[in-house]
């Protein structure tokens, strides 16, 4: 964001906001909104007077035009991921800009890609491929969460499952059951360490990017 869309007046969507934790550092950027199918989330959003409402995308889109839409780890949870990226580019004003991430790496789509609700693991080719079939130009693209990738590829292939067919469940029912093992917020000092390794990427992944990783981003 800093290096593609800056510091401004911009108007924001956030798609598939959450509980809006993003919105609480946005602001340097313009006017957020968030979207969200979880009406659970949105109260919970709307108690700290953050900007979101309950809609069911892609089926349900706001009548209004951005400078920037975000949609990070979302496309993942949708069945028709063309669809909803069609959806997206349909929101943006001319040379909008589309920030997107996914988890990586299809061959390990694992048990917990099935009870966080989704339908597949991106590979690079495959990524760039619906961006281009949804009429988007790609300006960046990278990998990213690559240094801990040999911890998570070892948690992953103990629990690697050939279906691709989410559970049945809300999404706050998802995070309430992976909450005591994924989830989990480790002890302050490990908790600490590991966020000191993520940020030592974000130079990189937004510069020359990296060639692997857990994680897909692109603009």
């Amino acid at each position: 964001l800093d290096r593609f869309l800056g510091a401004g007046n911009h108007r924001i969507l956030d798609v598939g906001a959450g509980t809006g934790y993003l919105h609480t550092f946005m602001g340097r950027f313009g006017s957020v909104r968030g979207i969200e199918g979880d009406p659970e989330f949105v109260r919970q959003a709307r108690a700290r007077n953050l900007d979101l409402e309950v809609m069911d995308f892609p089926r349900q889109l706001p009548a209004d035009r951005f400078d920037a839409v975000l949609l990070f780890d979302v496309l993942e949870h949708l069945e028709d991921d063309l669809q909803a990226l069609a959806a997206i580019r349909s929101m943006l004003r001319p040379k909008g800009l589309f920030f997107i991430t996914v988890p990586a790496l299809s061959w390990l789509y694992s048990d917990y890609d099935q009870e966080a609700g989704h339908y597949r693991r991106y590979d690079a080719p495959l990524l760039r491929l619906r961006l281009k079939q949804a009429g988007f130009d790609i300006l960046h693209f990278t990998h990213f969460n690559t240094l801990l990738m040999p911890l998570a590829v070892a948690a992953r292939l103990f629990r690697r499952r050939a279906g691709r067919r989410p559970l049945e469940a809300s999404m706050v029912e998802r995070c309430g059951g992976l909450h005591d093992r994924d989830l989990k917020v480790p002890p302050r000092v490990l908790n600490a360490l590991l966020e000191k390794v993520l940020g030592a990427e974000s130079a990189w992944a937004s510069g020359p990017g990296f060639g692997t990783g857990v994680s897909l981003a692109a603009v």
